[in-house]
């Protein structure tokens, strides 16, 4: 496991290692507020949680058009897409985990 998860960082472009650390920032928060129940608005949650999934999907984008490119092998464009929908999948997962505790907590109505 950890050799593919280091081979995963070391490949990673500047727009995976931002859609990671928003992933990151994003579900610590979006766990903060689950456990602590906090009263939120559901519309803000989800006008905040667009940010991950739409850096997640243009990684993703650029990451899989990047793959196109002539000269790479086989292998070398099947792990490229790979990591593309790894990346689109931290973006998606990063903007669910960051509404969903506004669905389970105290909805404030002002």
């Amino acid at each position: 496991m950890k050799p593919a998860v280091v081979e995963f960082l070391r490949n990673a472009t500047l727009l995976g290692l931002l859609n990671l650390l928003t992933f990151i920032i994003f579900v610590i928060v979006g766990l903060v507020f689950l456990v602590l129940r906090a009263p939120s608005r559901l519309r803000k949650r989800v006008a905040w949680g667009t940010v991950p999934l739409v850096i997640g999907v243009a990684a993703m984008y650029f990451e899989y058009t990047s793959s196109e490119h002539r000269g790479h092998t086989i292998e070398a464009v099947a792990s490229i897409r790979r990591d593309a929908v790894i990346q689109g999948m931290l973006g998606v997962l990063g903007a669910a985990i960051f509404t969903l505790p506004a669905l389970f907590g105290r909805q404030r109505n002002f």
